[in-house]
């Protein structure tokens, strides 16, 4: 007991120094178990109950008219991805029109149970993208260079 007190006497700061640090340590480890490891899945990780037959309408839907090129769709977990690629000379005024079209496909459960990407690329390059959100009712276009979106002359 006195080689204790010694130390103790001998080496306070260190002694407190070193607990603190373990203490701190043990807190560090007990947070990255809870928050970092732990099984917790979000709402993303589960798959959308959309038949694929609708995914199938879309497309032809889509691909019935003469402007467009390519059409994929993919449903990845929540998310239904719709690239169209147009033909060159389509005006993304009439292009933006024909992608909205497709959303009448899906079912009013089905648009609230997952969300849509559109990815419009015509002949000359450029890209358009929108997205709806299952909580929204709206289309949002993106907003990055609308100088190619102005009739043509």
């Amino acid at each position: 007991m006195g080689k204790i007190k010694r130390v103790w006497n001998e080496n306070k700061v260190l002694l407190v120094l070193g607990i603190i640090l373990l203490f701190c340590i043990g807190i560090i480890i007990a947070v990255s178990i809870v928050f970092g490891y732990g099984s917790h899945k979000t709402d993303l990780d589960k798959k959308a109950n959309i038949n694929e037959k609708v995914l199938v309408e879309v497309k032809d839907k889509v691909e019935k008219n003469e402007s467009v090129k390519s059409v994929n769709v993919k449903l990845k977990t929540k998310i239904v991805y719709l690239n169209i690629e147009f033909a060159e000379g389509t005006k993304m005024d009439n292009a933006k029109k024909i992608a909205e079209s497709s959303l009448s496909v899906f079912s009013a459960d089905d648009l609230k149970e997952c969300d849509i990407q559109l990815i419009i690329t015509n002949g000359k390059g450029y890209t358009l993208m929108g997205a709806k959100n299952r909580g929204s009712n709206e289309l949002v276009w993106g907003n990055y260079n609308t100088d190619y979106l102005k009739e043509e002359k």
